[in-house]
């Protein structure tokens, strides 16, 4: 139970590390995108999980100037820094190309704006992947 307590805490540090990265990045860029793996369980360091955001960095047609890799207890993550765009169209964009593919719900694409405090919300929630229940609650366990 320690050890599966420990992981908890190195992926609350990892996931607390990248937004803290992320607001950094707006005092310079207008959006930033995220796209992580969406992976149940306390091991986010799997191959299938490279694999995805591998698949989904070529899949995504964003103009950025910039992309920063992440691999740490939270698992791999890309970061895109965009000059510009308008994040509501950039948010839409990102949710249609999670639906258009098969293994989109196993791909999470967040947008910061610097507009706001925190990445843009969908407007209909998105179920656990295990339960079916809506995924913010079973994200905490």
């Amino acid at each position: 139970m320690k050890s599966i307590n420990l992981a908890i805490s190195d992926i609350l540090q990892a996931r607390e590390y990248r937004f803290h990265l992320i607001q950094e990045l707006l005092k310079t860029k207008k959006n930033v995108v995220s796209l992580k793996a969406n992976i149940p369980g306390v091991q986010k360091q799997r191959k299938e999980a490279y694999l995805l955001l591998s698949l989904f960095d070529c899949l995504i047609k964003l103009d950025y100037s910039d992309k920063i890799y992440l691999d740490n207890s939270d698992g791999p993550c890309l970061i895109y820094l965009l000059n510009d765009g308008n994040p509501y169209l950039i948010k839409t964009k990102m949710m249609a190309l999670e639906a258009q593919s098969p293994m989109g719900r196993l791909i999470d694409i967040d947008v910061f704006s610097n507009n706001f405090d925190q990445s843009i919300k969908r407007h209909k929630l998105r179920k656990c992947l295990i339960c079916e229940e809506p995924a913010f609650l079973c994200i905490r366990l």
